[in-house]
């Protein structure tokens, strides 16, 4: 039978049948398999061309090829209840055809998966079709179980002699006589179900050295290394320059991918057998090299990989996706046997040619725009992830600030809702929502309150009511787990996960304010949650009231003593964007706020950085939390101080030769971090003026553009689910704004003026008018 459209060849009755190798036990407990990979080919044959469908699923990491051609890779992230596979449609010929795969055993938990608890395995079979398909599987003896992880947060580097692996084992004609039948078991998951994302894109870049050279120094062979501290690595020990003829053993070339990416180096050398290459990639050199260190790693980390030559033209790429922005190969060979053919990275990401845009009369803030929407392309795969390099976490906290970013360029968010329904399916035993999921679960309550925010965020933008219907049951368990944590004084978070921003420090654990803000924050979420889809909301408005008066207590003895350095900078934001100030408050707070932001690096040079993650200070300020104080600035007639802002802190880090943006103001860490491109948001939602707020309706759209010290700016929003965009162009002009509005799409804009609606504009061509 079929279930569920999934394929009938691994589907009987109830149980999930999967392709996997006989040395994989049926109970998967040999833990020898650890870091092994395994071969599949399955043969079919067609009597006609056909238009094959193909369902694919597999873990820990796989590539699939039909035919010799790249067909997919995955899985896509998931928790082990929650499995989802991919759907492939291939027209191929008549004759007989081969799909083929490399399959990963991690064995080990990483930010992706739960390795530890997942059996390996891979399935495809063909749906609809029913194409019957022989499977042969074999394990890659080339790959050597290195004992060596990425870092903490990914599983092992690959240290492969790629002697001991079959050649062209992927072609229709290989010879897979020998090979062994392969084995079927349950692997223990949920239903599969299918993946309802948009495909990843696989963008070559073809690469030129920016150096290169000969190099002397020791090289690992075929036995795993012995590294058991941070430079016992073997690439560190080797020089690049200033060497002896007879010291000579290799040589070098260094690129430049021109910013942060995810993907592959793949290199066609013609070299001896024996010779042995290596890959490394970092973000930024250290001393004018690469190295394979991968910045607060919270443990040891190589980020590299290690090959042994067939000998002849052979091509040489890792299996599993690293990132840097910086690569090097080195290679340990006589240097007049090799010979370069072709230089490749292959980059994965979810997002490709955005439709968005985004222009005005100041440069900087157009390469700081263009610099967010690099960040955002790094950083999104099957999952918008905090970061490529060191983690490709899916972190809840990011929800709000990359949702918003995606929302200007791209008209693409199904990966935002992926990460919501995720956070929801990794939920704690009391309800919280998991802060960063569906490997390495954690819970913060912060990032649970910040979900329930995320979701109406991103119905407003897509107004896609199906994800509110059926995160809604986990929403209610989420606030009553935090309901659990309030006290009369506030929600206390002395003995839960907690993270309101770097550097911060709570004035009172037991009754935290800025958590205090968040949970009336996510409470105003749930009254509107309540009321898009027709449910009562009278619990949440009661509750409301009451975490509102507990805020108040707190805050306004300090207001009424003008004791802002106890409130806090988070919390005086928090405060003006939940309207709890009163109005003759608001300009002391927004003074307080501005003050306390210009006391900060980068724009007081001599105040403290964040260089680590165990700093604490309150003179910090970071990217991330400018997701909630830009828009409340903004509110209150600030626009020229936040664009003063974005410009000043935002353009430290293109002084600094970057082309992403830093997950602090500090380049000790990530140099790609996609909660720190909000500015891109804020130029294209608040400059530009266009937000859309499918809450009013379908494709409603308010436009109030804010120029500050600008005086042209022209760009483009995407229509979400379309092909479509809005065209925005104002120029300023003795005050006042010339805009022009263009659609090819109908669509509906809201005119907004000192919060109030003074125009509405059925727009289905174009529109002009002074504003």
């Amino acid at each position: 039978m079929i279930l569920n459209n999934f394929c009938k060849s691994i589907v009987e009755g109830n149980t999930i049948k999967t392709f996997t190798a006989s040395f994989w036990p049926k109970d998967n407990q040999d833990n020898n398999a650890v870091d092994s990979y395994a071969l599949f080919r399955g043969s079919f044959i067609l009597d006609e061309e056909t238009e094959a469908v193909f369902n694919i699923l597999g873990t820990h990491w796989f590539q699939a090829f039909i035919d010799n051609n790249f067909l997919t890779e995955g899985p896509a992230r998931f928790p082990a209840d929650y499995p989802e596979y991919e759907t492939i449609r291939k027209s191929l010929p008549p004759g007989k055809h081969v799909i083929s795969a490399i399959v990963h055993n991690h064995g080990v938990d990483t930010r992706l998966l739960c390795g530890s608890i997942i059996k390996p395995f891979f399935a495809c079979g063909t749906a609809e079709t029913n194409i019957p398909i022989k499977w042969k599987c074999k394990k890659a003896d080339g790959f050597i179980p290195s004992s060596v992880r990425t870092n903490p947060q990914f599983s092992w580097i690959e240290w492969v002699n790629t002697k001991d692996n079959p050649t062209e084992w992927q072609k229709i004609d290989f010879n897979d006589s020998e090979w062994e039948e392969v084995i079927y078991f349950n692997p223990d998951i949920g239903l599969p179900k299918p993946l309802n994302i948009s495909g990843i894109y696989r963008i070559h870049h073809k690469l030129s050295h920016t150096d290169e050279g000969k190099l002397t120094g020791p090289f690992d062979f075929i036995s795993p290394p012995k590294w058991e501290k941070e430079y016992d690595v073997t690439w560190y020990k080797r020089s690049l320059a200033n060497i002896k003829n007879d010291d000579i053993n290799g040589v070098w070339r260094r690129y430049d991918l021109g910013r942060v990416r995810l993907g592959y180096p793949e290199f066609v050398l013609e070299l001896p057998e024996n010779s042995v290459v290596e890959f490394a990639l970092c973000e930024s050199l250290s001393d004018g090299k690469v190295t394979p260190y991968i910045n607060l790693s919270a443990g040891l980390s190589r980020n590299l990989d290690h090959y042994i030559a067939k000998g002849g033209i052979q091509k040489f790429s890792p299996i599993t996706p690293r990132a840097g922005r910086f690569l090097e190969i080195y290679i340990k060979a006589p240097i007049d046997k090799v010979k370069f053919i072709n230089e490749d990275f292959i980059e994965r990401t979810y997002y490709n040619k955005k439709t968005g845009d985004f222009e005005c009369d100041n440069s900087i803030l157009g390469k700081i725009w263009e610099a967010g929407i690099n960040t955002l392309n790094a950083c999104a795969e099957d999952a918008v992830t905090d970061n490529p390099t060191r983690e490709r976490g899916q972190w809840t906290g990011d929800a709000l600030p990359s949702t918003a970013i995606a929302s200007v360029a791209y008209p693409d968010l199904k990966i935002s809702a992926r990460g919501l329904r995720q956070a929801a399916f990794c939920a704690d035993e009391t309800g919280l929502v998991a802060g960063l999921h569906p490997g390495h679960k954690l819970h913060f309550i912060s990032y649970s309150l910040l979900w329930a925010d995320a979701n109406i965020n991103y119905y407003k933008i897509t107004g896609d009511t199906a994800v509110l219907e059926e995160l809604f049951p986990f929403a209610e368990k989420n606030i009553a787990a935090c309901e659990n944590k309030l006290t009369p004084d506030g929600i206390n978070v002395s003995n839960v996960h907690n993270f309101i921003d770097w550097g911060y420090i709570s004035n009172n654990p037991k009754a935290d304010v800025a958590t205090t803000l968040l949970f009336y924050s996510a409470l105003n979420s749930m009254i509107k949650w309540c009321d898009i889809l027709g449910f009562n909301d009278e619990h949440y408005k009661s509750l409301a009231a009451k975490v509102r008066s507990i805020i108040l207590k707190k805050l306004n003895p300090e207001i009424k003593k003008n004791n802002w350095d106890k409130i806090g900078y988070h919390s005086a934001v928090l405060a003006l964007k939940n309207n709890l100030l009163e109005k003759e408050n608001i300009s002391t707070a927004v003074d307080f706020i501005k003050q306390h932001i210009l006391s900060c690096f980068p724009n007081n040079p001599d105040a403290p950085q964040q260089t680590d993650s165990s700093v604490s200070n309150r003179q910090l300020i970071t990217p991330y939390f400018s997701y909630f104080t830009f828009p409340v600035l903004i509110k209150y007639g600030e626009i020229s101080f936040v664009l003063s802002q974005i410009e000043k802190c935002w353009g430290w880090f293109l002084e600094n030769g970057l082309t992403t943006i830093a997950e602090v103001f500090n380049l000790n860490w990530s140099h790609c971090h996609v909660w720190s491109a909000t500015p891109t948001a804020v130029l294209s939602q608040y400059c530009l003026g266009i937000i859309p707020r499918y809450d009013m309706g379908d494709k409603h759209f308010t436009f109030a553009p804010h120029p500050g010290n600008l005086n042209f700016a022209k760009g483009k929003i995407p229509v979400n689910g379309t092909n479509e965009v809005i065209e925005i162009e104002w120029q300023k002009d003795n005050g006042k704004l010339n805009c022009t509005l263009k659609s090819k799409l109908p669509v509906f804009i809201h005119v907004i003026k000192d919060n109030s609606e003074i125009e509405f504009i059925n727009l289905k061509n174009s529109a002009s008018f002074i504003y």
